[in-house]
Formats: C-alpha cells, structure tokens, sequence
C-alpha cells in the first residue's frame, strides 16, 4: 500500500459499438461481489475517536436505533444511492428498482420509475446524480433522464468501447461538459475502470483508464471492483479506497493534482469478524474461483466534494453504522460530523441524509451540516 497506481489519462472520441452480451461468469462475480462487500460491512469494524473537533447534528443515545428526528417510511426498502436537488432528497431503491423523493423533514413525497423495461421503468439501477434540472439514472447500460416530479423524459443506451469487455456502468456523476460514466471492464486478469463523458446523445469521449491490480482470473480478491468518481471543481475524482491518494483530473483527460487521505484509518481484516466467510468461501469455489482477503479493509467506501473543492469520506465507525469524515487543512485536523450513525449517510449542498433500518420499515433523516 501507499503507492498511487499509474492513470492512462487520455482523452478520444469513442463511437457506437453494438452491446455484446455480459458474459454469465462476469455477472456470477459480479453479484457474488455485492455479497461480499455486504458482508465485510457487517463485520466489527469500530474505529478510534477522531482526532479533531466534532460537529454535532443531533444528540444521540443509542447507535443502534433510528434517532427521535427520523421518519418511518413503508414505501423506501433499501437505498443504494441519493442526491439532493432543489429542496428535496432523491434516493434509488434497489430493491424495487424506484426513486423516492423526500422532502427536506424526512418525508415521503412520491415515488417514480419502478421495475421493468417499459418508458421510465429501471432493470438494474446503479447510481443516481441531479444533472443540470434533471434526474439521471444509470442502470447497467443505459441511463435514464427524469423531470423532479418524476415524469420520464428519455431513456439512452450507452455504447462502451469496444475494447472495454464485460462493460457495465459503475457510477454516474454530473459535470458542467456532460454526464461522467464509469464503466467496470472485465478483462479476465486484468480489470480496468473507464471513465467517459457523454457530451451528446451519440458521442462520448473516452477521459481516463484505472487499471486495478493484477490478478489471476481464478483468484477473486475483496474490494478489487471499488472505485471513486465524484465530479470535481477542477474536473472529476478516480481512485481506489484503498490507495493512499486520489487524482484529479481535468475534464480534458488531464491529471492536474491529487487529494491524499493517509490519515484515515485502515482496519486489519479479521476473518473471525467474517461471520459469513466460510460460506461465502464455498459459493466462490463453485465457481471455480479462491476467494482471497486483503490486508486491510478500505478507509472509506464513497467521497463527496462539497463547495470549495472541500472532500468529505463516508466511513464505518461500527457494525454497520457510517458517518462522515472530512480533513481540515487548518492544523492537520479531523473533523467528524456526529449526525446519528446510519447504515447509509449522504451529504450534499449542506444537507444530510441518514437511512436506517428495522423490521417496521426504513427510518429517513434529514440534517444541516452544521460548521465543517
């Protein structure tokens, strides 16, 4: 650890290509890949104090339960992504494949998309951003544009190159030149993360490669499929967690600066923390692939660039309870926003969303930054 891998920072014009068929070895590692990483954040994984002066949001007392502030919602079943957007919340639900839309108290405002191939129905969403005064959408291969109020607007398909194998779209982030993608492309030993800028309906330029670390295509190892996107006053962010630093990059291709993040902690991986390890061991192996540990999980699972070009990492303090993390240049010092730990936390435009979970449905929170 500690070194920043090479980007082949570049930037060409990619045009159509048919979609080839997602190989059914790709998607077995694909979703045995979400399992994994499911379990790796349920294991104990409690971190030290911050070092710096905590912003408080709510007092809490237990960090388990969904604060008094939170609002119950039956509708909401599992976010996987939000954006905030004029006053209201957007969250994916990957669980019915919906945008719910919440307002700036935690509730529930309507529902849009759903579950299908029809006009605005979403098969596999990935990630969500406000685009301009949009909503996008990306699933697997296409993106999907909507109106705040939830009237569909258009469905594209997007065409990867052709030399990205395997293609499938990562994350999606908004710029002010076009829609950054982020394809994951499976080249059996070697995997790469694709950026591309959709300037236009049918031209994408290609930005930037990361390759990950090289590996036997028989050896599936944790936390190799991670990245970061986050657009950026200067461009767009690229990285991998567990790399020391992450590189900025213009939106030409151009890498023009890097964000380092050493001080936060890396946590050794215990496989007697893995509750689910042995049986995730034997699914692997009948696939014919040796499930391999990392040393250390990764300091953080998601960035969120805030005004001012100000990054704050999304880390877990414990058994499945995030928070926000942001490094003030002011002293060396760290600073944590104490909102109520949540098994998921969102920032953005000073707003904080916190999910979380119980057998009476999804608890929704929403929150001032406050100071930071």
């Amino acid at each position: 650890m500690g070194k920043r891998p090479k980007l082949a920072a570049r930037s060409e014009c990619v045009t159509r290509t048919t979609w080839g068929p997602i190989p059914i070895y790709g998607i077995a590692l694909f979703a045995v890949s979400f399992l994994a990483w499911s379990l790796f954040v349920a294991a104990d994984r409690r971190m030290d104090g911050a070092t710096g002066p905590a912003t408080p949001i709510e007092e809490h007392t237990s960090p388990v339960l969904p604060p008094a502030k939170a609002v119950r919602s039956i509708s909401v079943a599992t976010v996987r992504d939000a954006d905030f957007h004029d006053g209201f919340w957007f969250l994916l639900d990957r669980f019915s494949a919906e945008v719910h839309r919440v307002d700036s108290h935690g509730n529930h405002q309507g529902s849009f998309a759903g579950k299908g191939d029809g006009p605005g129905e979403l098969q596999f969403p990935q990630a969500i951003t406000a685009h301009a005064d949009t909503i996008v959408v990306a699933d697997w291969n296409s993106v999907h544009l909507y109106r705040p109020d939830g009237t569909s607007i258009v469905r594209r398909r997007i065409e990867p190159p052709q030399d990205c194998l395997g293609a499938l779209v990562h994350d999606v982030a908004s710029s002010e030149s076009g829609l950054l993608l982020l394809f994951t492309c499976d080249h059996g030993s070697d995997w790469e993360f694709l950026v591309v800028l959709e300037v236009d309906e049918a031209v994408y330029l290609r930005l930037a490669a990361r390759e990950a670390n090289h590996a036997d295509e028989r050896v599936w190892s944790a936390f190799r499929e991670m990245a970061v996107l986050a657009s950026h006053p200067q461009g767009f962010l690229l990285g991998h967690p567990s790399d020391d630093c992450l590189d900025v990059l213009h939106l030409n291709g151009e890498v023009v600066d890097s964000v380092c993040h050493e001080w936060l902690e890396r946590r050794p991986i215990r496989t007697d923390d893995l509750d689910g390890w042995p049986e995730l061991q034997t699914l692997m192996r009948t696939f014919g692939v040796t499930p391999e540990l990392p040393e250390y999980y990764p300091p953080f699972d998601r960035v969120f660039v805030q005004e001012d070009a100000i990054l704050v990492y999304r880390t877990q303090t414990s058994d499945q309870l995030s928070v926000l993390r942001q490094f003030s240049d002011e002293g060396g010092r760290e600073t944590v926003f104490q909102i109520p730990p949540a098994p998921e936390v969102f920032i953005s435009g000073g707003s904080v969303l916190g999910i979380w979970y119980d057998l009476s449905g999804t608890w929704i929170g929403v929150y001032d930054a406050v100071g930071g």
